[in-house]
């Protein structure tokens, strides 16, 4: 389940992306952002599961940096 789910939020964020640069609109990149924030959050939790807690931490880690730059993004 949580593999499907990397998947759908990898081609998802793949998709935003290349929308953005081909319509060069910001709107897609923010959605991207936040898909990419979700998908490095799906893989702090994989990793968690697995028992490799360093790595867990460097994706939560991760995922909490993103999602503060996105919060500093929409505040602007």
């Amino acid at each position: 389940m949580l593999k499907k789910l990397r998947i759908i939020l990898s081609i998802i964020t793949v998709s935003l992306a290349v929308l953005s640069l081909l319509f060069d609109s910001t709107y897609f990149l923010h959605a991207a952002l936040l898909s990419v924030g979700l998908l490095v959050l799906m893989t702090g939790i994989y990793q968690l599961r697995r028992q490799k807690i360093g790595y867990a931490a460097i994706s939560f880690g991760s995922a909490g940096f993103v999602f503060a730059v996105m919060a500093t993004i929409y505040t602007m």
